[in-house]
């Protein structure tokens, strides 16, 4: 309410004009914090639980002079939104499609049909927060704002695997990774690259990586090349379960992950995943069944 009441940011409440109708818009649009409305994984965020995760003295799965790995499980659930398109006079353009409603894609589209509003108007927004495996720290990291078309069983196993990927790359190559909105892409996962050919062939550590003080063959439990070129010891996470809840594009993708992981074609970077059922969803099933 004093906000531009002072002379040279000095000022009396008791002999202050206060605003009772409160600051302007304008004045509140340049006070209020960053936010962004694209899907994908928030670097702030991500970056976030990690500190506090070694801040809150959490139990390591690996601890050595070169890197610290946290085990953590990727929960995932989602939430209805009412559909709808609104401009947003922050970023200066439309929000609540899955694609961007600028000038161009309105005189393109001058009469979209119903089929293409309901393939492309948000109904619905995923959440997917990172737990440690000892419950000490947890955190949303990830926002995607899906259609009712947008939910298969490929879609989202995409979608979980993408995620998981790029939030195991290390803190380092997070910081430095590009972001587009405050979204982290998908080329950190390159950036932050701990593979070794020869170790993944032979299943165990070769004797140059073992030099290096690495401790696994596995990418996900490595020291990334270029935190060794910096010789600083790095921080980094790694899934060892996922959960989500039951619906049907995620029962589909849940089952297609288990035969990969059955079948050995997941990866190795995602090799550790254990796939878990979300207990309150499987007990608001089985009520509704009832």
């Amino acid at each position: 309410m004093y906000v531009n009441q002072g002379s040279g940011s000095v000022y009396d409440p008791l002999e202050c004009k206060m605003n009772l109708g409160g600051p302007s818009e304008q004045t509140c649009l340049k006070r209020q914090a960053g936010y962004t409305t694209k899907s994908g994984i928030i670097r702030n965020m991500s970056l976030a639980h990690m500190a506090m995760s070694k801040s809150s003295g959490t139990k390591l799965l690996i601890d050595t002079d070169t890197v610290a790995v946290t085990p953590s499980v990727f929960a995932n659930n989602g939430t209805a939104l009412k559909p709808s398109i609104e401009f947003d006079p922050r970023q200066k353009k439309n929000i609540g499609l899955t694609i961007d409603a600028d000038i161009s894609f309105v005189e393109r589209n001058p009469k979209p049909s119903p089929d293409f509003l309901n393939y492309n108007i948000v109904s619905e927004i995923l959440v997917s927060s990172v737990t440690t495996l000892d419950n000490s720290t947890s955190l949303p990291c990830a926002v995607d704002y899906v259609n009712k078309e947008g939910k298969s069983g490929e879609e989202m196993k995409n979608l979980f695997f993408n995620h998981c990927k790029v939030l195991q790359v290390c803190q380092s190559c997070q910081k430095v990774s590009p972001t587009t909105e405050n979204v982290i892409g998908e080329e950190a996962v390159h950036l932050c690259n701990s593979t070794c050919e020869a170790c993944s062939e032979e299943e165990k550590v070769c004797n140059k990586c073992r030099a290096d003080e690495q401790v696994s063959y596995l990418p996900c439990l490595r020291a990334c090349d270029r935190c060794l070129q910096t010789n600083q010891k790095r921080n980094r996470r790694v899934f060892v379960a996922l959960t989500t809840d039951c619906e049907e594009g995620n029962k589909q993708a849940m089952l297609s992950i288990k035969q990969a992981l059955e079948d050995d074609s997941i990866g190795k970077e995602l090799s550790l995943l254990v796939l878990l059922p979300d207990c309150p969803h499987v007990g608001k099933s089985l009520k509704g069944s009832f």
